[in-house]
């Protein structure tokens, strides 16, 4: 799968659900692993469970008390929270 068309990577069971704009795809890689390659990339690790390609996110929404998520290009119906832990480095991420 090229680098570029990967919107975001979620974790599932024993699998990493690789999904870019018009498909999905399952890895035996680890998250972590998958993290160490594609950070330098322009990816970021928002929660245990998600990468997210920071150039197709969309809107960041503030839910409640530090609580955000996140809208990614594409997966407009779809609303990922960001890891209280992860607010901070994903705001300097983005330049917020």
């Amino acid at each position: 799968v090229p680098i570029d068309q990967i919107r975001f990577i979620e974790a599932k069971d024993d699998y990493s659900c690789i999904y870019t704009e018009d498909d999905r795809f399952l890895s035996t890689i680890s998250l972590q692993k998958l993290e160490e390659r594609l950070a330098p990339h322009g990816f970021f690790r928002i929660h245990r469970s998600f990468i997210v390609n920071l150039e197709y996110v969309d809107d960041v929404e503030v839910i409640s008390a530090g609580i955000l998520q996140l809208t990614i290009q594409g997966f407009e119906e779809r609303h990922i929270s960001v890891s209280r832990r992860r607010v901070v480095a994903l705001k300097r991420a983005l330049g917020l």
